[in-house]
């Protein structure tokens, strides 16, 4: 059964069904117990937000954003409103741009940043960056290479 809510102005449909094999728009969310699979509209246009949502309407377990043409934007999961656990970023030809993983909202351990210019790699702690970090240009040879204080 589906539902449609407004949400400010953005149309959000709400499947009731919720665990394994749910699915919206061609792509598969496994929703916790309690939760709704939501589709939403970002900036990106309409129906390029899957999420699952507590009844409290934050979002509450994985989380799929595409770009308008349905190539995948990003992927990770939140736990009571907050980025929480692995986070994959990619750009519109489906390259990887980001990859790192959230605590409460807050970057956390090592995350890997990648453009046409080459690559990073940093640590965070409770969403500071610390400790060593290396920049690379795009052909490997190292660009930045230091600590954080």
């Amino acid at each position: 059964m589906l539902r449609a809510r407004l949400v400010g102005l953005t149309l959000a449909f709400m499947s009731c069904a919720s665990g394994p094999g749910v699915q919206a728009g061609g792509a598969t969310l496994s929703c916790p117990p309690r939760t709704t699979l939501t589709v939403e509209g970002t900036v990106q246009g309409p129906a390029t937000w899957l999420a699952c949502r507590a009844d409290a309407g934050r979002p509450d377990g994985p989380s799929r954003m595409t770009y308008a043409d349905g190539r995948v934007r990003n992927v990770g999961s939140y736990r009571a409103g907050e980025a929480d656990g692995p986070w994959r970023f990619y750009d519109q030809e489906g390259v990887v741009t980001a990859e790192g993983a959230w605590i409460a909202g807050q970057r956390e351990g090592r995350w890997l940043t990648f453009d046409g210019n080459g690559s990073r790699v940093e640590e965070y702690r409770a969403g500071k960056q610390v400790g060593h970090f290396v920049r690379r240009h795009s052909n490997g040879a190292v660009a930045e290479d230091g600590e954080y204080a």
